[in-house]
């Protein structure tokens, strides 16, 4: 994309932070109590689990009783000061009926650990969808998330200061929907920039070269187009 900033005019804040495994199993244990103590949640799941302490964050979802919205709990962020920083938005609030049917919003490979209460029986569409009808289904989801990233690319094209942590972790997420559009189409798409990325992140703390980020981002753009 030749319209984009050189790299010098760039300012590149909220460095990751080297945290321990510890740290986030502590931040879970701590949303578990804190949530368990409401008597509207049915239970509480971990979406992924494949950490990068530091760079990573945390999806919780929360499982209310039909009929209740999100009812009052302290926000992740408020529970420690490490919380603080590990969690980069709140949980993720739904009712058991919509719960029931979460792989019609999200796919199956993000996978999901109960944490607290009864595990929910979950819908399969792989299993009430024809072949035809599932892969329309991962296209839609696809492009939904696709849409989100192109959105997202010109605020970091524009912008002169770029929140390090939140780019890595949003190029990042990129790569999951690129492996939806490549079990799609049956096509390898781009496997430099899925790698490159892997690696950025993997690597942080050993390289922490915000160069490598900058290349990301250019790259980014062309990739997202690419699989549009």
């Amino acid at each position: 994309m030749n319209s984009i900033k050189p790299f010098s005019e760039f300012k590149f804040i909220n460095l990751p932070r080297e945290l321990k495994e510890e740290d986030y199993q502590k931040a879970v244990a701590l949303a578990v109590e804190d949530l368990r103590e409401n008597k509207e949640v049915l239970a509480v799941y971990l979406m992924g689990k494949n950490w990068v302490p530091g760079i990573s964050d945390l999806d919780i979802v929360v499982v209310y009783k039909d009929g209740i919205s999100k009812t009052y709990s302290r926000h992740p962020r408020s529970l420690s000061e490490k919380c603080g920083y590990i969690f980069t938005h709140d949980y993720m609030h739904f009712t058991e009926s919509f719960f029931k049917n979460i792989y019609y919003v999200y796919p199956p490979k993000f996978e999901l650990h109960l944490l607290y209460g009864n595990d929910i029986a979950l819908v399969d569409p792989r299993k009430e969808l024809s072949a035809a009808e599932y892969k329309f289904l991962q296209a839609s989801l696809a492009m939904d998330l696709l849409l989100t990233k192109l959105l997202l690319f010109p605020r970091y094209f524009m912008a002169k200061i770029i929140n390090t942590r939140e780019a890595l972790l949003m190029f990042y997420s990129f790569v999951y929907t690129i492996e939806m559009v490549e079990e799609i189409t049956g096509k390898k798409l781009n496997p430099d920039f899925s790698r490159n990325i892997r690696d950025l992140k993997s690597r942080w703390f050993e390289n922490p070269d915000t160069k490598l980020l900058y290349e990301a981002m250019t790259e980014g753009f062309s990739a997202v187009a690419g699989v549009v």
